[in-house]
């Protein structure tokens, strides 16, 4: 039974599921149903799946916060699935390692089962995917190294994981990767495995499963490579989702390749993620220990070779044949790139275009160049760090246009296009101060030129730069003095990052909406098309802040909590601090006038009941004095 905080009024929730919304029937405002498992208190539903669903809830007893994971209550009913629910809290209690969360009890309660696991509060791979469409090559293999630590710990256990996916991969606040969600897993025996239900995820299902065929750890390999190839590419590594096992057979027969679907990603991650993802297990790694190998030397390679560029780049060759072919390739190398500058450098409009910077190398034994290497053209680092960009990495492309306009190769206009770039990239990480005075670099070497073919362009460089060199938000009326088409629309999306961190959302969402509807061509500039996806999220984040509840003047206690459980579920959706610091603010204020009108409240309910006590005893008295001359008659006076 709960009460309605509101009015009192006492329902009969036994059939709710736990954490539901109800509605009293007596004053119809929404509240969630408590519930209390054993000394579990939940406090919110933090994620579903097919089976189960996950709270964050409170151990009272210990007085720490926890995922309580609890079977739905159709499964719950279900002794079977209730003894699979039971065992997989047995399996993953026995695994103890910081690549995989830990469970700490599980138990039955008001016919639900659950068990109550480690709270892991930054997020998953899936709605990290979701968000950015893919990530960088350096998180990634991180990501996917302290995946197989995880995994190698189940295996020491004797057990496979069977359903490794991105919604599995879990973050803590510190970054750390874990695993979770044992409930597929099976000890490693040898013997076929059960092919007439298929419960693992479709996309990344190996092959043999589809087959019936014996899984062992090379199957929860296969399942890594395919998560990996969605995070490095922002696609899965087959084009359906079917459940059907004869589609996803034919499905699987075709060869994957992680370098057409990203060839900006490096030939080590790419050689390692095809390799995970070899259709027969024997083609795939021997062991885990044998994949660290591998994850190590992509790491290593990454670190040597970090900067790629979109579509194809300048490589040299792994394994020396001869010294002098080796010799051959360098000086053709050398001799490409300083044709390319050239090209660049002194084209009439000296614009940054990639089309002709970068050659295609078609051999496997090559690998992208670092832009450190002085061989490399500008337009190719220029292009690199535009990458960057576009894959949220916007500590490294800072440095790199900032090596860029401080390089004495790097002619006008790239030093002050790089110049832009810088600030843009450190406005990207929320520093304005850093920013500022980059833009007052380049307000300072916008006037660079007498040509008068590139006085728009000085213009443009010098108008922008003066705007973004103040420490206020730019109004919107600033729209009219730049061209919404080619490439000052540039300023427009600076404007909007500035604007974002002043908390200026209104005038930042029409700066990124204009940029981001603009979809006229510029053949000078294709590496601005390549921006157009940076507002998406924001957007996102505005549209979330102008959802939260406002209240009107003198509410009432039911209109703040009302409020309160819409707020919640909001934040929850949230992206970016800067938007969830303003929320939780707003919410911490609702949660302190939904405490003083509880207060307010109860004491007028307690004066009314004290005000008609006295009305009731009035009138007591009264009666009283109005049958006093009946007493004698009677005779019940003494009992009045």
């Amino acid at each position: 039974m709960n009460a309605c905080p509101s009015c009192g009024e006492v329902m009969d929730v036994s059939l709710c599921d736990p954490y539901s919304k109800v509605i009293c029937p007596e004053c119809s405002t929404a509240i969630r149903v408590r519930a209390d498992f054993l000394h579990f208190r939940i406090e919110k539903k933090i994620g579903e799946g097919g089976l189960s669903r996950v709270f964050r809830a409170v151990d009272q007893t210990l007085n720490r916060q926890v995922a309580l994971k609890i079977l739905s209550p159709e499964f719950s009913k279900d002794s079977k699935r209730a003894k699979e629910f039971e065992r997989e809290a047995r399996i993953t209690a026995s695994i103890s390692h910081p690549n995989v969360v830990k469970v700490f009890s599980a138990g039955s309660d008001q016919e639900h089962y659950f068990m109550a696991m480690e709270l892991v509060s930054g997020g998953s791979l899936d709605r990290l995917i979701h968000s950015k469409g893919k990530i960088v090559e350096k998180r990634a293999l991180k990501i996917g190294a302290e995946i197989v630590n995880g995994m190698q710990a189940a295996q020491n256990s004797g057990l496979i994981h069977r359903d490794v996916k991105p919604g599995n991969i879990l973050f803590s606040d510190e970054g750390v990767s874990k695993i979770v969600d044992f409930g597929l897993a099976k000890r490693e025996l040898n013997k076929k495995t059960d092919s007439e239900e298929m419960w693992a995820t479709p996309y990344y299902v190996p092959p043999e499963k589809l087959y019936g065929e014996r899984e062992d750890f090379r199957s929860d390999i296969y399942s890594l490579g395919a998560t990996l190839f969605h995070a490095l590419s922002g696609v899965p590594p087959c084009s359906s989702d079917t459940s059907s096992i004869e589609e996803l057979k034919i499905l699987k027969q075709k060869k994957i390749s992680l370098e057409v679907s990203a060839p900006n990603i490096s030939i080590a991650t790419c050689e390692l993620v095809d390799r995970m993802m070899e259709k027969s297990p024997e083609n795939r790694h021997g062991s885990y220990e044998d994949l660290l190998d591998d994850f190590n030397k992509a790491k290593n390679s990454l670190s040597q070779s970090s900067v790629k560029l979109v579509g194809a780049g300048l490589r040299i060759e792994k394994n020396e044949k001869s010294n002098a072919h080796f010799k051959m390739v360098l000086l053709l190398i050398s001799l490409l790139a300083v044709v390319g500058s050239l090209v660049f450098l002194n084209a009439k409009s000296e614009t940054v275009d990639g089309s002709n910077s970068s050659y295609e190398v078609e051999d496997n034994d090559f690998i992208y160049v670092d832009i450190s290497d002085p061989k490399q053209s500008v337009t190719g680092k220029f292009q690199a760090a535009i990458n960057m960009i576009v894959e949220s990495d916007y500590g490294a492309a800072e440095r790199v246009f900032g090596q860029i306009a401080s390089s004495p190769e790097s002619k006008q206009p790239t030093v002050n296009w790089s110049l832009f770039n810088q600030g843009l990239s450190i406005l990207l990480q929320g520093d304005l101060e850093r920013a500022r005075s980059v833009f007052q670099r380049l307000e300072e070497k916008s006037d660079y030129t007498e040509n008068p073919e590139d006085q728009m362009l000085y213009r443009f460089f010098r108008k922008s730069s003066q705007l973004l060199s103040q420490r206020k938000p730019i109004s919107y009326d600033q729209l009219v003095n730049f061209d919404v088409n080619g490439y000052e629309s540039m300023a427009l999306l600076a404007f909007g990052f500035q604007n974002w961190e002043h908390g200026d959302f209104d005038d930042a969402e029409e700066y990124f909406q204009i940029f981001t509807m603009n979809d006229s061509p510029d053949d000078d500039y294709p590496w601005i098309k390549l921006l157009r996806v940076l507002p998406a999220p924001y957007l996102k984040d505005i549209e979330l802040f102008r959802e939260f509840p406002t209240l009107r003047e003198n509410p009432n206690s039911n209109e703040v909590l009302t409020a309160l459980n819409i707020s919640d579920e909001i934040i929850s959706s949230v992206n970016f601090h800067k938007i969830k610091e303003i929320l939780n603010s707003r919410m911490l204020n609702y949660q302190r006038l939904s405490e003083q009108l509880v207060i307010k409240e109860t004491k007028e309910e307690e004066l009314r009941m004290s005000n008609l006590r006295i009305k009731e005893l009035q009138k007591m008295l009264e009666l009283r004095d109005g049958v006093q001359d009946y007493s004698s008659d009677f005779q019940f006076f003494s009992g009045l």
